[in-house]
């Protein structure tokens, strides 16, 4: 079974945007990991050395 022609476009597309989005993360997560105080959600971020306590 071979994809149309559009298909594989679409497809190429789809896979370059979820590249693109998910080392742009990478990118924002890298040079703000010192500077960050809080998680997505907002709460408070446990860095690794607390993690042990808080268990």
């Amino acid at each position: 079974m071979h994809p149309e022609r559009g298909q594989t476009a679409l497809a190429w597309i789809v896979v370059l945007t979820i590249v693109a989005v998910g080392s742009l993360f990478l990118i924002i997560s890298a040079f703000s990991q010192d500077t960050a105080t809080t998680t997505v959600d907002g709460d408070r971020a446990v860095y690794s050395q607390y993690f042990d306590e808080d268990q």
